[in-house]
């Protein structure tokens, strides 16, 4: 805090500057990985203009340049230019101004994932695409970022906004697990234990995804480069194919990991269901019910196969128990989790 000044400032902006200076530094080093991203691939022989670049690409490195120069000049301001920053800080202290600014930054995020989602798509854009697209992920991160942060700061604005439109102040719906309800705590945790136990041996018995038809265009998919216009543009959801990326597309990987997220979504469902009910029978046999049936063939099977059906159908179950969990009481962090998972959702339809 020494090194930003950030003693000289009120006491009720410290600890907010201390987080914005954090956020401004984690930014600045997003934008020299992206710098570092444009050196890395020289441009093609023909179109050279200066140190193995063409005129293209040294307009995107001094415009990644210039926006990281931004950045250190709002970190130099915090530092050496206290009256500028508490000016700023009084004008965005207003609720107006502070969500005009939570509503621009989503309309400018919007328009940046809109680009990353067209242009791929578009026959006469496809060829700039590969060359901006580390831009236009560097300003997709910056974005979210400085949303997730402008929401953070004025939670209690948005809360209250809300709150007109959502009954926060229903009565709960939970029957929750007490000291009195030890054996039926331990009923719950051995049929989990026992349901692990399936799924380990379920793994174990298949230890690679299955291949059919189809998966040979996930995995092609996958195998592209992130900044290649197919990548997004494949008929193939571009979620999955960047799970299948980061898991190597490799088989044993990808029928690992669609288990465990099939397993604990399963879980978390048959958790929820659990605190809904309160007769102690039922919620024994509702947990067992809800777990056998993702041990069906019907559920069994995509978690084996190389396809995007089992991570789809896990999210579902997610999204199915953020719905109970919202109606048994309500929590923002609910609602928030639900909007981001259905969002995902969609990604793999």
């Amino acid at each position: 805090m020494h090194l930003l000044n950030i003693s000289s400032y009120p006491v009720r902006w410290r600890r907010l500057l201390w987080s914005l200076s954090l956020l401004i530094f984690i930014i600045v080093l997003e934008g020299l990985g992206t710098l570092v991203w444009f050196m890395a691939h020289p441009s093609g022989p023909a179109s050279r203009v200066f140190l193995f670049y063409s005129l293209e690409r040294w307009i995107l490195v001094l415009a990644t340049t210039t926006i990281i120069l931004v950045f250190l000049f709002t970190l130099w301001a915090i530092r050496f230019r206290t009256g500028w920053v508490e000016h700023s800080l009084k004008f965005f202290e207003r609720p107006k101004q502070a969500s005009n600014l939570v509503v621009s930054v989503t309309f400018l995020f919007v328009i940046v994932a809109g680009l990353m989602i067209w242009l791929p798509r578009n026959d006469v854009a496809q060829s700039y695409f590969a060359r901006i697209f580390p831009l236009l992920l560097w300003g997709s991160v910056i974005l979210a970022q400085v949303w997730i942060f402008l929401v953070a700061l004025n939670r209690q604005t948005i809360v209250k906004t809300l709150q007109v439109y959502f009954p926060v102040s229903t009565e709960k719906q939970i029957y929750p697990l007490n000291a009195t309800n030890r054996y039926l705590l331990l009923a719950l945790i051995g049929i989990s234990l026992f349901y692990l136990v399936l799924q380990v041996k379920s793994f174990l018995d298949v230890r690679e995804a299955v291949l059919i038809g189809d998966s040979w265009s996930y995995l092609y998919g996958a195998s592209l480069d992130l900044n290649d216009p197919a990548f997004f543009s494949e008929r193939r959801p571009w979620a999955i194919l960047l799970i299948y990326k980061i898991l190597g597309s490799s088989q044993g990987a990808i029928e690992l990991f669609q288990l465990s997220a099939s397993t604990l979504a399963w879980l978390w469902l048959a958790w929820v269901f659990v605190r809904s009910i309160k007769n102690q029978w039922i919620k024994v046999i509702g947990f067992s019910a809800i777990l056998g049936f993702s041990l069906s063939p019907a559920v069994q099977v995509w978690n084996h196969t190389v396809l995007s059906e089992s991570l789809s159908i896990s999210l579902m179950i997610i999204i199915l128990a953020l719905f109970i969990g919202l109606s048994q009481q309500w929590k923002w962090r609910y609602l928030l989790l639900l909007i981001l998972f259905f969002l995902f959702w969609m990604s793999f339809q």
